[in-house]
């Protein structure tokens, strides 16, 4: 079962950070291979560190850079990223997705994202075990 996926392009080069769980723990598909965990919080620093080190280039701001995350059913996007068509319905309260990734403004950098990101992870991995 998927638990959450970290997504991001720099220079149009990709790279892809899924973490699942595997009815023995939980295995993070990394850009070096598996890692396998015994936590999601782990499993989440793991992941942030395999795309930071990734993003870090572009933290001058001389590259061009995206950033996807996909947690619990919910998607949020960052930098040079396609997005989504269409502007959300103003007749719904705002999501708990929007909100975490309202914090975070064009130009923050991508190291800023990645942390936004992870706080979408977090908010949604707790609400998965919670339930």
């Amino acid at each position: 079962m998927q638990i959450f996926t970290l997504d991001a392009q720099l220079c149009g080069t990709r790279r892809s950070c899924n973490a699942e769980a595997d009815g023995f723990g939980i295995t993070v598909i990394t850009s070096t291979g598996p890692v396998s965990v015994r936590s999601r919080s782990e499993a989440i620093r793991v992941a942030e560190r395999d795309i930071g080190l990734f993003l870090r280039p572009a933290e001058r701001g001389e590259r061009p850079w995206g950033l996807s995350v996909s947690v619990g059913g919910v998607q949020a996007v960052y930098g040079e990223w396609p997005r989504f068509p269409g502007p959300p319905s103003p007749r719904q309260p705002p999501s708990l997705v929007s909100r975490i990734r309202s914090r975070w403004q064009n130009g923050d950098g991508p190291m800023s994202a990645l942390s936004n990101a992870v706080s979408i992870i977090q908010a949604y991995t707790q609400r998965a075990q919670a339930a």
